[in-house]
């Protein structure tokens, strides 16, 4: 199974601004292993500013000199030496150096700032201003749970095709804008890999009973259910805590959250 990571983020326009922003000389370049994915929620101020702030690494919208600098949040639940964690670090160092003090934007990793159910309630109110997400998002548009289906992506070059086509986005990220979300790319997030200390996972028989932790994702906890496992949502930041109380019996995750 494949699935999405998102980069998400909201905009405020700065009060009274009428300007046209200015683009940056050429198409900003993300030099990283996989593709960045934003998201991002709209004051309908800014409609007709949409082309702009939705460029990766590019221009905001123009402000005053003599205004202070923006100051946005990143927030993920993985630690900061994770794959995610590393990527998010070089994504702001970019972006800050890209714009010059425009714009500041903080890492808060870990679940510092709640979980990712929590994080997405507060992108739509502006705190924190920028997340990125996976399974969770099925809880938001249950289109989404379609990448939490087994054996549907065999390959990462499907992978690749399937999130890149236009249908399938069209289908995916048009209906979030009315929800104060919008989706500007994808990354994946890896193959999921179920590690336990009862037995190993050869068939789907070998679920029965299991006590398997799973993301907060819908289709998820109704696959394992199917599968006669015993799912049970828990916040990616409480799954260690979660193994060593022996709440659950194991987990399920890519290997790189895994390690």
């Amino acid at each position: 199974m494949k699935m999405f990571e998102h980069f998400a983020f909201r905009c405020r326009p700065t009060w009274g601004e009428t300007a046209e922003p200015r683009w940056s000389s050429g198409r900003p370049v993300v030099r990283n292993p996989a593709p960045i994915a934003w998201w991002y929620r709209m004051h309908p101020h800014l409609l007709r500013l949409l082309r702009v702030a939705l460029v990766l690494l590019g221009i905001a919208p123009a402000v005053c000199s003599a205004d202070p600098p923006r100051m946005w949040r990143l927030a993920h639940v993985v630690t900061p030496d994770s794959l995610i964690g590393r990527t998010a670090a070089q994504f702001v160092t970019m972006v800050n150096t890209r714009l010059q003090g425009r714009l500041v934007i903080q890492v808060a990793p870990a679940g510092n700032l709640g979980s990712d159910e929590q994080i997405i309630r507060g992108l739509k109110l502006g705190a924190p201003e920028m997340t990125l997400i996976s399974t969770p998002m099925s809880t938001v548009e249950a289109k989404f749970g379609v990448f939490e289906m087994p054996y549907l992506i065999s390959t990462r070059a499907q992978m690749k095709q399937v999130a890149e086509h236009p249908q399938v986005r069209a289908a995916l990220f048009d209906r979030l804008p009315a929800q104060g979300l919008r989706v500007l790319g994808v990354w994946e997030n890896g193959f999921r890999h179920i590690t336990n200390n009862v037995r190993p996972i050869v068939t789907p028989e070998d679920l029965y009973g299991l006590k398997l932790r799973v993301p907060s994702g819908l289709w998820r906890v109704e696959l394992f259910k199917t599968y006669d496992a015993r799912p049970l949502p828990v916040p990616f930041t409480e799954v260690f805590g979660a193994l060593q109380a022996g709440v659950v019996d194991g987990q399920e995750n890519p290997l790189a959250s895994s390690w």
